[in-house]
C-alpha cells in the first residue's frame, strides 16, 4: 500500500508454510499474562525472547495490522464504489434528461401496467394520456381514441370519415429551438421540460389526391383539447388540403383552388376570419395529375414555396402574407443534423433533388458541413452523418461520417476532428442505425444489436434483436431494451450498455412495430393490440 507523498513505512517480508503462521501460540491466559501472547511482554509468561523471536513477533503483528487494513479498505472501497457507480448512474440519466431523452427506470423487469386491443398508433402524447390513431379500412374512417396513460382507459373516441391525419400543437412550441421542437414532436412527453402538447389538430379531408376539386369544396381541420377531446374549433379551407402548420395560435395551410393553382391561408387555430389568404400563381398538377406544385416551407418568419428540386419559386411574409422581396436564405436539403455541447452544429446535405411522377428524390452523394458556435463554417467532408437519436454529448470532439461502397453495399465509418476534420479512426460499416450514446458507447444496429466504443470503433458486443417497424430508444442511461425474438417468442431484454450483459427480459408482443417511451412507462405496439409497461 502506498501512503501520500514522501510517507513509507518499512515492511519486512516472511515466508511462511501456511495461514497459520501469522497466528499468536495458542495458550492459556493465566492471571497476569499479557492476553496480546506475546511471551517476551512485562509480567509474560516467557522470559526474555532471543533477538530473532523479537523480530518474528514484530513482522507478524505487522503483516496482521496490514491484512485487517486491507480487508477493511476492500470493505470501504465496495461501498464507495456502489455509491460511485449510482453517481455515475444519475450522471448519465441527467446528460440525456437535459438533451431531451424520454428516460424510462431500467433497475428492475418491466411489469404489464394494462392491454388495449386494436392496435394504433400514437398522434399526440401528455404526462396524462397518449392519443391513439387507428384506419378502419372496413369502414373507410379515422378513428381517434384518447387513452389515460396510467390505467388504459379510454378517455374519449372520435370517428371522422376519410384517410387524414392529425398533428400535436403547443401554442408555446411557438419558442423553442430546433432541438426542442425535435424532443415535442417526437412524443416525449415533458421531455427536456419541453410543455405537453396541449390541443390536436386533425385533417378531416377532402385531402389532395391528383384531382383538382370541385366549385366551392372545402377542407375542414378540426381543433380538439387533447385531454378532453373538446372541439375548440373547426376551420375550413376552400379547396383540397395539401398541408398545414401551426404557427403561434395561429395555423398556415395549403390547399389546391378548383383553377389549380396554390392558395395559403393563415388562421386563428380557435377560428373566425383569416389573418391573411393568398393565392399564387403555382400551378399544381402537372398533366398527369401528380402534384407538381411548390411545397410550403415555414422557415425564419417567411412561407417558402419550394419547387420539388428545392429552388425558391415565391416567399411570402407570415405576418401579412405579401410576397416578400427581402433577401432569403434557402433552407438546404437536409439529411440530419446535430448539435454539440459547445454549439458546434453539424449539417448533413445532398446534392440535388429530384421529382418523377410527383414523388421527390435525393440524389447524389451526401456530405456534412461543421459550422462553429460563432457561425464560421470549418469544413466540409463526404458522407452522411452517422449520429444517435439521443446522445449524453459524450465525446463532444468528433463527428461521425458513413459512407457506402460501390452499389450500395460496403462503405466505412469515421470519426472526424470537429475543429480540423482530421481523420481518428476508420472501420467498415457495420451498422445502418444507431439508437442511443452514452460514455462513448454507441448502441446500434443493422438487423442486430451491437455496442461500438466511439473512441476506437471498436465493436464491444453483438447480440441478436428485433429492430424492425418505429423501434426508439428505450433506455435509462446504464441499460437499453432492446426487442428480441427467439423462436415463437419475443421478449423485452434489457442489456448493460458498455458490456451488453443481459440484466432481465419479459416476455411481450409478436410482430413489433411499436416501442416508444410514453410518460414514465414503455408503450409496444403492433396491427392488433397494445400493451403499456413499467
Amino acid at each position: 500500500m502506498r501512503g501520500g507523498e514522501g510517507d513509507t513505512v518499512p515492511v519486512d517480508l516472511v515466508e511462511v508454510d501456511s495461514p497459520d503462521a501469522l497466528r499468536p501460540p495458542l495458550h492459556a491466559v493465566a492471571p497476569g499474562d499479557d492476553p496480546s501472547g506475546d511471551p517476551g511482554s512485562p509480567g509474560g509468561s516467557g522470559g526474555d525472547p532471543t533477538p530473532e523471536a523479537r523480530a518474528h513477533r514484530r513482522r507478524r503483528r505487522v503483516l496482521l495490522a496490514v491484512g485487517a487494513g486491507v480487508v477493511l479498505a476492500l470493505a470501504v472501497t465496495g461501498g464507495v464504489l456502489t455509491a460511485l457507480d449510482e453517481r455515475r448512474a444519475e450522471a448519465r440519466w441527467d446528460a440525456l434528461a437535459e438533451r431531451g431523452m424520454p428516460l424510462v427506470d431500467l433497475s428492475a423487469p418491466l411489469e404489464e401496467v394494462w392491454r388495449l386491443p386494436g392496435g394504433g398508433w400514437p398522434m399526440a402524447t401528455t404526462s396524462e394520456v397518449m392519443v391513439l390513431q387507428t384506419w378502419d379500412q372496413v369502414g373507410g374512417v379515422n378513428v381517434w381514441r384518447a387513452v389515460d396513460t396510467a390505467t388504459g382507459e379510454v378517455a374519449w373516441e372520435r370517428t371522422e370519415p376519410g384517410d387524414g391525419w392529425c398533428s400535436q400543437w403547443n401554442p408555446q412550441w411557438s419558442d423553442l429551438t430546433s432541438e426542442e421542437a425535435m424532443v415535442a414532436f417526437a412524443f416525449a412527453a415533458a421531455g427536456g421540460g419541453v410543455p405537453d402538447a396541449s390541443m390536436l389538430i386533425c385533417s378531416s379531408g377532402p385531402g389532395f389526391g391528383g384531382e383538382l376539386p370541385a366549385a366551392g369544396e372545402q377542407s375542414t381541420l378540426t381543433v380538439l383539447d387533447v385531454r378532453s377531446g373538446a372541439e375548440l374549433a373547426s376551420v375550413d379551407l376552400p379547396g383540397a388540403l395539401v398541408t398545414f402548420d401551426p404557427v403561434e395560435e395561429d395555423l398556415v395551410a395549403a390547399t389546391v383552388t378548383p383553377e389549380g393553382a396554390i392558395q395559403l391561408t393563415r388562421r386563428p387555430l380557435a377560428g373566425g376570419p383569416p389573418v391573411w389568404s393568398t393565392t399564387t400563381e403555382v400551378m399544381a398538377v402537372d398533366d398527369d395529375g401528380y402534384y407538381a406544385g411548390a411545397w410550403p416551407s415555414l422557415y425564419d418568419g417567411t412561407v417558402l414555396l419550394l419547387a420539388p428540386g428545392g429552388g425558391l419559386v415565391e416567399a411570402i411574409d407570415m405576418d401579412t402574407g405579401e410576397p416578400t422581396t427581402a433577401e432569403v436564405e434557402l433552407p438546404t436539403a437536409s439529411g440530419g443534423w446535430q448539435v454539440l455541447p459547445d454549439g458546434t452544429r453539424v449539417d448533413m446535405s445532398y446534392g440535388d433533388i429530384l421529382q418523377e411522377d410527383g414523388v421527390s428524390y435525393v440524389v447524389g452523394d451526401p456530405s456534412v458541413t461543421v459550422t462553429g458556435p460563432d457561425g464560421t463554417e470549418r469544413f466540409e467532408a463526404p458522407g452522411g452523418l452517422w449520429s444517435p437519436w439521443y446522445t449524453d454529448g459524450s465525446l463532444p470532439d468528433r463527428i461521425l461520417v458513413g459512407s457506402t461502397g460501390d452499389n450500395g453495399t460496403g462503405g466505412s465509418l469515421s470519426a472526424l476532428d470537429v475543429v480540423t476534420g482530421d481523420e481518428l479512426w476508420t472501420v467498415p460499416m457495420r451498422w445502418s442505425t444507431a439508437l442511443v450514446q452514452v460514455d462513448g458507447v454507441a448502441v446500434a444496429g443493422s438487423g442486430y444489436a451491437a455496442g461500438v466504443d466511439l473512441r476506437t470503433g471498436e465493436e464491444l458486443w453483438q447480440h441478436r434483436a428485433t429492430l424492425s417497424g418505429a423501434v426508439s430508444p428505450v433506455t435509462d442511461g446504464s441499460r437499453v431494451v432492446l426487442p428480441t425474438t427467439d423462436g415463437a417468442v419475443t421478449s423485452l431484454v434489457a442489456r448493460e450498455i458498455r458490456s451488453g450483459a443481459e440484466t432481465w427480459r419479459v416476455p411481450t408482443l409478436s410482430n413489433i412495430q411499436l416501442l416508444n417511451v410514453v410518460g414514465d412507462g414503455v408503450l409496444v405496439g403492433n396491427d392488433t393490440e397494445l400493451v403499456y409497461y413499467r
